[in-house]
């Protein structure tokens, strides 16, 4: 055990304003709640490009018909999976075809619009996800960044992170040069259609 932690209330004054919105942003409670409605509205807008986003890449892998070694790819997967069965390979495999399709089709993109995705945009991701993690529960700084750097030593997160950098600019590059039409819903209306989207990625 490296270090024991107990949580307790935070008093609403001006050194927990700083600790979770940063020094001197916020001077009162007011202030606090109204910046607290802001950052949800951002999340819900999140929401809605990612619902948005998802309607790109499915009518991208729609429209971009392409063949691939779909005997080969079994037999690699099986090859390299020891524990795939072939009742979860008949499964997964038109998942597993989708998403590669959409990976080379992203990758052509970022190729023909020389997208990049640089290290120091990979750390700032991850500082700013830990910020937002503990951020409620009052971290110190010295804490914050050994867990930044614990993560930024684990391959499978960095390349999580470059993933989803390198689809958010590819997003906002064809997000931006299509027509869009602007719905207004309710948000339970709107819960129920990310909802059953993320039980469509999920099946």
């Amino acid at each position: 055990i490296e270090k024991v932690l107990r949580l307790k209330p935070a008093e609403m004054d001006q050194a927990f304003f700083d600790g979770y919105f940063g020094p001197d942003k916020i001077k009162s409670e007011a202030e606090a709640k109204d910046k607290v409605k802001e950052e949800i509205g951002k999340y819900y807008k999140t929401q809605a490009d990612s619902y948005m986003y998802r309607d790109i890449m499915e009518n991208l892998i729609e429209s971009n018909d392409m063949a691939l070694p779909e005997p080969f790819l079994k037999r690699w997967l099986i090859t390299t999976n020891e524990k795939l069965t072939e009742e979860q390979l008949d499964k997964e495999f038109p998942e597993f075809v989708k998403n590669l399709k959409w990976t080379l089709i992203r990758g052509e993109i970022a190729k023909v619009e020389k997208i990049e995705v640089k290290p120091d945009e990979i750390q700032e991701n991850i500082v700013n996800q830990v910020k937002q993690y503990f951020g409620p529960y009052g971290m110190d700084s010295e804490y914050i960044n050994s867990t930044v750097q614990k993560l930024m030593q684990d391959r499978n997160q960095i390349n999580k992170v470059y993933e989803e950098l390198l689809s958010e600019k590819v997003f906002a590059i064809v997000g931006g040069r299509v027509t869009k039409v602007v719905e207004k819903i309710s948000l339970d209306d709107f819960k129920e259609k990310v909802k059953v989207m993320n039980e469509q990625l999920n099946k």
